[in-house]
């Protein structure tokens, strides 16, 4: 019934997205004093990114995890099966990553260390990139 009353005064694209464990990497747990463990709201950044050039994105693909972690991040979930179950969106590779907090996001995105990053995942692929604070309560 909610379903019904939502769809007559908005458009929604939802998906289902199972976490995985990134690609044969172990699952990195959030540090201590992060928003998963009780302090501030987590702050998440959900990409769906089209691999155009995967020896390129390989290099790219190297560098990041190390960067999130650096950042006190962890992937929720890399490139994992999902579900559309609304709308017409269809990610090519779904990520999620969370960080600490929305300042620790922004920072770590627009640091000079990811940034360098950046421009190589922006040569090799198509991105869709949104960050969104958490919920706190």
């Amino acid at each position: 019934a909610l379903k019904e009353q939502r769809l007559k005064g908005a458009r929604t694209d939802m998906l289902l997205v199972e976490e995985t464990p990134g690609a044969g990497l172990p699952p990195v747990a959030p540090p201590a004093g992060s928003a998963a463990a009780g302090s501030a709201p987590p702050a998440y950044l959900i990409v769906d990114v089209t691999v155009n050039d995967p020896e390129i994105f390989s290099q790219y693909a190297a560098g990041s995890p190390g960067s999130i972690a650096s950042a006190g991040g962890h992937y929720v979930s890399r490139g994992g099966p999902f579900e559309v179950v609304e709308g017409t969106w269809q990610p090519g590779r779904l990520v999620l990553v969370e960080f600490p907090s929305w300042d620790v996001l922004r920072g770590w995105y627009y640091g000079d260390v990811y940034q360098a990053l950046a421009r190589l995942r922006q040569s090799c692929t198509r991105t869709d990139m949104v960050a969104v604070e958490g919920h706190a309560g």
